[in-house]
């Protein structure tokens, strides 16, 4: 049972459009505000998606939360309009991302838990929220799954009324 792939970066607006990540990593069609531009990735295939949140997390944010387990499309577009809407600078970094594979010999309810506990742990206890998008691509060569999870995070805390400093 060997991981060999775990990646971190940065998401910034001087590099690409942000909204467009997040829709193709959640496979959704999100609209960018700031841009007037819709991203629609509603055909890419994503397993499951899920918000992790800080234990002591505010009441807008647990609903969002259960927003996206109800209804993915509108639950990732209100989360992304907060997210986008708290960074004013042009080339803000909005997002961080990890990307790490998954186990094969897990089944998905497992590897979607220990992603879970693990951005539990390293991530949201330390203020911030995470999108969790489990994909299962597919080696073109070997025929091989490549279950893996692209975790967006936001570089700003959580605040009662809305997303903190950075």
């Amino acid at each position: 049972m060997a991981l060999f792939h775990f990646s971190a970066k940065i998401l910034s607006r001087s590099s690409r459009n942000t909204v467009n990540v997040l829709a193709y990593r959640a496979g959704c069609k999100l609209y960018d505000e700031r841009t007037g531009q819709t991203f629609n990735y509603k055909n890419k295939e994503v397993q499951h998606v899920e918000l992790v949140l800080p234990k002591d997390a505010p009441l807008w944010a647990t609903e969002i939360q259960k927003l996206i387990a109800e209804d993915r499309q509108k639950g990732v577009q209100a989360f992304c309009n907060i997210v986008e809407n708290a960074e004013k600078r042009i080339d803000g970094q909005v997002w961080r991302e990890f990307e790490f594979a998954l186990h094969r010999e897990l089944n998905e309810d497992q590897n979607i838990a220990l992603a879970r506990e693990f951005v539990q742990d390293q991530i949201c206890s330390h203020g911030m929220v995470a999108q969790l998008n489990f994909h299962m691509d597919v080696d073109e060569e070997t025929g091989e799954e490549k279950p893996h999870c692209h975790v967006v995070v936001t570089t700003r805390r959580l605040e009662e009324t809305g997303m903190g400093a950075k």
